[in-house]
Parts: structure tokens; sequence; C-alpha cells
């Protein structure tokens, strides 16, 4: 009973998307000029990052997919997951997102799933607050190195595309230590 109710450990779990057309909203500019912003022409592909915190240790585990996510690369994730979650019991709590609705065939750990539109139950939606502003700083700061040709033909990339996904996915995994 215990490790079902409010005492079990719980392991709250999302996703987020995001692509390089992700920016800040606001900005500092010196008096009387106005703040402008420089941004890469072409979005990209869509990046997902699937996010799994716990409410004792923090970040548990996360996983970084390319285009959204369906219901067979929810179940992967949560597969990886129950791998290193271990044989403690824990609850997973999650939003009734399409791709959750096959999370209840997972065995190794109980799934409870939150009521519909109520992502303030979900903690998880703060720690992707404080990520995506991270990950947009970070963004500001290498704007010019997304636009920078001769930079990702001397990195071995023949398409800027490639070369974008790769700064992308780079300062995604850093900006997760903001969480």
């Amino acid at each position: 009973m215990v490790d079902t109710g409010m005492a079990a450990h719980r392991i709250y779990i999302d996703e987020t998307g995001m692509n390089l057309h992700l920016s800040r909203s606001r900005g500092r500019a010196e008096a009387g000029r106005r703040a402008a912003r420089i941004v890469c022409g072409q979005r990209g592909e869509n990046m997902t990052v699937i996010l799994a915190i716990s409410d004792r240790v923090g970040v548990v585990y996360h996983e970084i997919a390319w285009g959204g996510v369906n219901t067979e690369r929810f179940r992967l994730y949560l597969e990886n997951l129950a791998v290193i979650l271990g044989e403690e019991p824990a609850v997973l709590l999650m939003d009734n997102a399409p791709a959750h609705r096959q999370a209840e065939a997972l065995q190794s750990h109980a799934v409870k799933k939150l009521a519909p539109h109520s992502p303030f139950l979900n903690p998880i939606e703060n720690c992707f607050s404080v990520y995506k502003a991270d990950l947009k700083q970070r963004l500001g700061q290498v704007q010019e190195r997304l636009d920078d040709r001769g930079a990702a033909l001397a990195a071995g990339y023949r398409n800027i595309g490639a070369w974008r996904k790769v700064i992308l996915q780079e300062l995604a995994e850093q900006a997760l230590a903001a969480v």
C-alpha cells in the first residue's frame, strides 16, 4: 500500500518539442533603440526531449528524439527507464497524451495518469520552463554559427541542416544541467 500511495517514489514523465526557431521573446537594448534579434531562416527538423524527473533525486533519465513521439517511441523510452529504475518500486505519473495511452502495459511499475487539462499537477512543466529558457539563451549565443557554411564544411558536414541539427542537440544536452 505504501508503494502505490503518496509515500511512493514518484517519477513524472513528459516530453517537449523544439527546433532552431526557438528564441527568447524579450531582450535588452540601449536607451532609445529597439532590441533586435537575428534568427536563422530555416527551422530545421523538430526535436523532442522526453524527460523523467523524480521527487527524490531530480532528473532520472532523458532521451532526445528527432521528430515527434509516437506510441512505439514512448514505449521504448519506458523500457529504458524501467532498466534504470531497476526493482525499486515507483509510480510513473504522466499526462493523457496519445503516445502515453499504452503505458499501462509496463508491468514493473505502477502507472498513474494525471487529470485531463491539468499541467499544473505535473512539476515537470516547471522543469521544461527552466530548460527552454536556458536553451534559448544558449541558442542566442551561437546564432552566428548556425549560418556559417564554412564552419559546417570544415567540421565535415555537407549541408548546413545537419550542422544545425548537431548544434541544437549539443545545446539541448548542455541545457539539461539547468534542470
